[in-house]
């Protein structure tokens, strides 16, 4: 509950046990639940002395003579001087009470301002995010898109290349097994050859080693 003290130099002051809400719109000493509680404050001390008045100043008061007038304050303990001093402070007080009233209307409004700018302040600052958060998804979006296309692109030249290398290595295999099967050929006909040799070395009968030789060494 927030605790009102006596008003200093013309200004109500609260001590700080408000909320946060109070703190932001803490103004000229008050807060907009302190300024009401302010004015609840000013509306009793006017109405107490509202009533001192009407007990102290009645009209028949006025209209009796000064006599009577002294007798009737001396019976209720108060005399001339101190009447018109108490009218004299009384009359100092509604005047501050008036002023204080003005000053808090004055705060009222500032208190207002402040509030509207603040909403504005936090509906530009949630604009804001909005536009960034927004700003921030399309750049994704489009960075996105440009490595989508980057990667497929990269994804076909590798596929191209990868298909060319492929074709290249197959030639290349077919190549390698045509050689293979002619030194294959090769090594057979030698081997023939070594076994044809041998077998002259063995024999001395040239006709019958010629006649053994096949037709593709006689050609």
């Amino acid at each position: 509950m927030t605790t009102i003290s006596p008003p200093e130099n013309g200004f109500m002051r609260k001590v700080p046990q408000g909320s946060k809400e109070d703190d932001i719109f803490y103004m000229y000493g008050s807060t907009a639940a302190h300024i009401k509680e302010e004015t609840e404050y000013v509306r009793t001390i006017r109405a107490t002395l509202e009533k001192i008045q009407s007990q102290l100043f009645k009209d028949d008061l006025y209209n009796k003579s000064s006599q009577e007038k002294d007798s009737h304050t001396k019976q209720n303990g108060y005399s001339n001087e101190d009447a018109e001093s108490f009218s004299s402070r009384y009359k100092r007080i509604v005047e501050k009470l008036k002023d204080q009233d003005l000053q808090i209307l004055d705060v009222h409004r500032d208190n207002e301002d402040l509030q509207i700018k603040l909403e504005a302040t936090r509906e530009a600052g949630a604009s804001a995010i909005r536009d960034a958060t927004r700003k921030l998804y399309e750049n994704y979006n489009k960075k996105s898109e440009q490595a989508r296309k980057c990667h497929e692109e990269e994804k076909q030249i590798l596929q191209v290349s990868a298909e060319e290398h492929q074709d290249r290595l197959m030639k290349s295999i077919e190549k390698l097994n045509d050689v293979a099967d002619k030194i294959q050929e090769k090594h057979s006909r030698i081997l023939e050859l070594e076994k044809l040799m041998e077998r002259m070395e063995a024999v001395s009968d040239i006709g019958v080693i010629i006649k053994e030789l096949p037709d593709a060494y006689l050609r």
